[in-house]
């Protein structure tokens, strides 16, 4: 009697356990359908939002790109100061313009794989560059790329190395959580995009440049950011497309403290044999003038249409073979004669054209 009312007094028990333990695997059923449900909501709102920079703009990019002759790369320095269309009609290859705002060589790399892996096949890329870039990698911005996950090995393997990784790719939701406002505010947005990626800033009334004081020596080249930038030029010539890496100007560079990258930058073009054009303060003295800039390190949209023709033709004089050699038709397409831009104030005052005396390339820049 004593075995058999002990075996009875068990049973409850157990029957509750199990009863707790079925409650706990319906609830964790329940949070893995809702979180299924909700990230392929958030993945279709998301694949159809191509503005803002919350992620938006990468769809934008990956649209266009597939049918450009020329992609441009780059952080604000890129989005700001260079205008596709200048490039477009100097050149006559169809141009758009990737760069985001705050973002460094990480973000480009991951632009360019999606970019090759869905089909584009530009004759060149265009990256932007400052010395000081190679310092810091900001990878923990590229979570912009997260929903890409189950696309592009190279986003995965560029984001098992931040936080969470286990986890964004476990949970669908999680991979949108950082960007769930702006596709909700950009939903609904016109996605034309006439400038082409292209974001002129405004002309602001700002001091004349003046020395600062050096915010000290420049810290050591971040090792995997270089590799990065290995591995973008690396990929694109894979590709047979053409690199072309460029400096812009600036009223508050820091020569000290860009030494170091300074030096890194150059080893890096010299042993990936890409070209690499500075077209800075120095090399462009009317950049010096404070009435072309927004602020001390952009310029405004005045500014950024004189970079963008000096760009343009530099581009042509890289590019446009010596008289009497034919172009190869695998690689650039053959330029047409340059285009007439609309009238500027070069042309009533030609002795203030920075492209006066700089239609053949400076020594220091022949390769």
């Amino acid at each position: 009697m004593a075995s058999s009312f002990t075996f009875s007094s068990d049973r409850p028990a157990e029957v509750s356990a199990r009863v707790h333990l079925f409650r706990i695997a319906l609830f964790l059923a329940g949070v893995v359908a809702v979180d299924r449900f909700a990230g392929g909501l958030a993945h279709y709102a998301f694949g159809r939002v191509q503005t803002g920079e919350g992620g938006g703009q990468i769809n934008g990019s990956l649209e266009h790109s597939s049918s450009a002759d020329v992609l441009i790369f780059g952080n604000s320095r890129a989005k700001h100061h260079v205008d596709p269309r200048t490039l477009a009609q100097e050149l006559a290859l169809s141009t758009y313009n990737m760069g985001c705002n705050g973002q460094g060589i990480y973000y480009h790399y991951l632009l360019e794989s999606l970019a090759l892996q869905r089909g584009a096949r530009p004759n060149i890329f265009v990256l932007q560059v400052e010395p000081d870039n190679l310092y810091l990698a900001n990878k923990e911005r590229v979570v912009l790329f997260a929903p890409f996950i189950g696309e592009c090995p190279e986003v995965r393997e560029v984001l098992q190395t931040t936080p969470h990784f286990t986890l964004k790719t476990k949970c669908s939701t999680w991979r949108f959580n950082s960007m769930l406002f702006s596709i909700a505010s950009n939903l609904g947005e016109e996605t034309s995009d006439a400038a082409g990626g292209y974001r002129p800033l405004p002309r602001r009334a700002i001091a004349a440049q003046t020395p600062t004081a050096s915010s000290g020596p420049a810290p050591a080249v971040a090792e995997d950011v270089l590799d990065c930038y290995r591995k973008f030029i690396r990929k694109a010539q894979a590709q047979k497309i053409e690199v072309v890496l460029f400096t812009g100007p600036r009223l508050d560079r820091d020569e000290q403290f860009e030494q170091v990258g300074k030096e890194a930058l150059l080893q890096l073009v010299e042993e990936e044999q890409v070209r690499y054009l500075v077209l800075d303060e120095k090399q462009y003295p009317v950049f010096q003038k404070p009435e072309l800039y927004y602020d001390q390190s952009h310029l405004s949209g005045e500014g950024a249409q004189i970079l963008s023709t000096i760009l343009a033709q530099r581009l042509r004089l890289e590019f446009t073979p010596p008289s009497g050699t034919p172009s190869d038709p695998s690689a650039i397409p053959p330029m047409l004669p340059l285009a007439r831009l609309p009238r500027t104030e070069f042309e009533e005052n030609p002795e203030s054209n920075p492209l006066r005396d700089n239609m053949v390339r400076p020594a220091a820049f022949n390769r």
